[in-house]
């Protein structure tokens, strides 16, 4: 429970979440506990499931099965991330494009 679900503790899954959603924000200005893009759900989903998550549950489908798709999730968390705050993305919905004209 300590590495794992442990909402203090620094290093723990649960406690590193919280953090991740508290920053992440901290950067978008969106109140906790609401989304305005798909970074924001798709953690606040993952959060949520660790939140009510028990020990008891984990270990009798799995640890190895549960990290497993725990790092699944966390890997569509930063794929959310990557699109919402890096990736380019069409000015006005067309591609610009260099053009040139001679007259």
């Amino acid at each position: 429970e300590f590495l794992l679900l442990d909402r203090e503790f620094p290093r723990s899954l649960h406690s590193c979440l919280i953090k991740a959603d508290e920053s992440l924000h901290a950067v978008s200005g969106t109140p906790i506990g609401s989304f305005r893009n798909p970074a924001e759900q798709h953690l606040g989903q993952l959060r949520s499931e660790l939140a009510y998550a028990q020990v008891a549950n984990i270990i009798g489908a799995g640890l190895h099965e549960f990290l497993d798709a725990f790092q699944t999730k966390l890997n569509l968390v930063g794929e959310s991330i990557f699109s919402t705050f890096f990736a380019l993305q069409p000015i006005g919905g067309a591609v610009m494009r260099n053009t040139q004209s001679q007259g």
